[in-house]
């Protein structure tokens, strides 16, 4: 799910919780909206470095670092740490202590669910995923999968990317498609997919036995996402 899309849903949610927390105390009320102004804060810091991105005429730009930085404080927050720090609010189990596990443990899965969505609006080119048909490439944004392609492809790939990334031209959204696919896009997901998976489990293992959320809130975590990045391999060509 896109970000943006997610904006009125985070608001009635939010506006839920506020409710639930005003008939509680005052004070708890005041966490949920200080998690709220967090959340608004860190994904307008990431709109804004997407925007920049991708108005950049300058593909060296286009970097793992941009792209993480970016996503850390948009996807990552959005989507995955703010649900669990407000769930914990809710069961009044919120501390400093508590939110630095989410903030150290949740950073790749987070990412990963951008790169994920990143993949899909490429392939997914009749909008039967997620509704609408993926605009990324016309839009000349800096995802996962064009960082991927810049990181991997030869002088000759490269020249072709520079040249029609970024264009409406059908013909030239055609061009940029055939390369992720000269350059096995699929494989390079699923190599993140493993090495992302494989951090995330690094610093789960890592948990004190008394962590708030604990190790096994996390394990069951990694099971159910698992089976949101699991089939992909519909949308597109599968060479493995």
């Amino acid at each position: 799910m896109d970000v943006m899309d997610q904006v009125p849903l985070e608001q009635i949610l939010m506006t839920s919780f506020t409710d639930c927390y005003q008939a509680k105390n005052a004070l708890a009320d005041l966490v949920v909206t200080k998690i709220r102004l967090i959340t608004c804060h860190r994904d307008g810091r990431g709109q804004y470095l997407d925007t920049i991105a991708a108005r950049s005429n300058n593909y060296d730009n286009f970097t793992r670092e941009q792209y993480n930085a970016t996503n850390v404080m948009k996807s990552s927050f959005f989507s995955v740490k703010s649900p669990i720090l407000l769930g914990l609010a809710l069961a009044n189990k919120l501390s400093e202590e508590s939110c630095n596990h989410v903030d150290n443990v949740c950073d790749d899965i987070g990412v990963l669910v951008q790169i994920h969505n990143d993949l899909i609006d490429v392939f997914n080119i009749d909008g039967s995923v997620t509704g609408k048909n993926g605009t990324d490439i016309q839009e000349r944004k800096c995802s996962w999968v064009a960082v991927a392609v810049l990181e991997k492809c030869n002088t000759e790939q490269r020249r072709i990317f520079e040249e029609n990334y970024g264009s409406w031209d059908p013909k030239k959204i055609d061009s940029i498609r055939k390369l992720y696919e000269e350059l096995d896009i699929l494989q390079l997901y699923k190599q993140e997919e493993k090495a992302r998976y494989e951090t995330f489990l690094k610093k789960v293992n890592a948990l004190p036995k008394n962590a708030t959320p604990s190790a096994d809130f996390f394990y069951k975590f990694y099971d159910l996402f698992q089976t949101y990045t699991r089939d992909i391999t519909c949308l597109m060509y599968d060479k493995h």
